[in-house]
């Protein structure tokens, strides 16, 4: 999987010649598409990080150099996102094979006459290289993170530059001057800029609707200007 996530959402087109009440429900629309894309990126955010038994059994590495190998492979490749629950499993499985490594040493060190409270199990030499293939995953995974939400804020930044534009061609309707094309060109623009913040779509869409509302109004007074 690509560290960038794309949607192949693709909003049905405001269509201004309709009703307002149709102009608002085709918005509504796409907003809850919007929605849908933000919940998909939000989804392999959060993806069930609890869930080792995802991978299955005959796939889970023999060793826990073995485990180190996979880890870096994920690392090295574009699965980081993808294989979250899988990461999470082999870590688990990487700190159960260790307990049972030392429960084996100690029987072995009592079996051999040893004292219970003089066993001290060997320095661990995978530990280090595992924590290291750790960290390069969630590094790459941070990167991603903060890619995504540069550009769902630089999305933001592009839709309130559009709401401006469509602004300006509502004034300009409302002076006797509509311009459809180039308010049906800016709705294109406009559905085509996907993820924003969360915490901005709302206001967003709220805008956007009205301004589709405004246009149609000052474009059907004017058309019924025209014809009386």
């Amino acid at each position: 999987m690509s560290e960038s996530i794309k949607s192949n959402v693709q909003p049905e087109e405001l269509n201004i010649t309709s009703s307002p009440d149709e102009a608002v429900n085709a918005a509504t629309i796409e907003l809850n598409e919007q929605n849908g894309i933000e919940e998909e990126t939000q989804q392999v955010q959060t993806e069930d990080v609890d869930s080792p038994e995802a991978v299955g059994e005959d796939s889970k590495p023999a060793t826990r150099q073995d485990i180190i190998v996979r880890l870096k492979a994920i690392a090295e490749s574009d699965d980081v996102l993808t294989c979250k629950s899988e990461v999470e499993s082999l870590k688990v499985q990487f700190y159960r094979m260790r307990t049972a490594e030392i429960e084996l040493a100690h029987k072995e060190f009592l079996a051999e006459g040893g004292e219970a409270d003089a066993f001290l199990p060997q320095p661990d030499e995978l530990e280090e290289p595992f924590k290291e293939a750790m960290a390069l995953i969630k590094s790459k995974r941070n990167e991603w993170l903060a890619a995504q939400e540069k550009e769902m804020q630089a999305n933001y930044e592009q839709k309130l530059s559009l709401l401006e534009q469509l602004q300006a061609l509502v004034d300009k309707a409302a002076q006797g001057n509509p311009e459809v094309a180039e308010f049906k060109a800016l709705q294109q623009n406009w559905k085509e800029v996907k993820n924003v913040p969360q915490d901005k779509v709302a206001a967003l869409w709220k805008q956007y609707q009205l301004l589709v509302e405004q246009f149609y109004d000052v474009l059907k007074l004017n058309n019924e200007f025209r014809e009386y």
